[in-house]
């Protein structure tokens, strides 16, 4: 990261930098008469988020284990689409005032049709899963969806 008005690989005052004329090294508190010049890093890389309770194939879960379902950007789009489905069927059927029955095996027969998994492009079968479920669902929605995981941060947990 660097400063605003500082050249490429150039230092900068850690006076003028943090506006003290002191500075910590290992946790020592050091005295400053003069400005020190310290390098600067082209890129700093934080540590991997691997470990993390919210870390899901390189994406960050926390808002969607926090809040289940709050983010509708973050759902699965087939699921979306079939409670979509699902809700306007419920719909006509109390229209034409369907025994309960009737109307399971009404949807059994139209949910094979609806379930489709190549209507999503991100879908890959979970070789672990048990009814075909795709490897990147996670409740009700699509890893891929949720914010990349930037590394360690402030919310990392194991």
């Amino acid at each position: 990261m660097r400063l605003p008005g500082q050249d490429r690989g150039k230092g900068f005052p850690i006076g003028a930098a943090h506006g003290t004329d002191c500075v910590y090294i290992l946790g020592e508190q050091i005295q400053v008469d003069t400005p020190l010049e310290l390098p600067l890093l082209d890129t700093v890389t934080p540590l991997p988020g691997k470990g993390c309770l919210f870390y899901r194939n390189g994406h960050c879960l926390y808002e969607e284990m926090i809040n289940p379902g709050f983010c509708a950007a973050n759902q699965c789009v087939l699921l979306q689409g079939l409670q979509d489905a699902f809700d306007a069927f419920v719909d006509r059927a109390e229209c034409f005032q369907l025994d309960p029955s009737v109307a399971a095996r009404i949807w059994e027969h139209q949910i094979d049709r609806l379930c489709v998994p190549a209507s999503c492009a991100q879908y890959v079968e979970d070789p672990q899963g048990e009814h075909g479920e795709c490897l990147y669902l996670h409740a009700n929605a699509c890893i891929l969806l949720c914010p990349f995981c930037p590394g360690r941060c402030p919310l990392f947990q194991i």
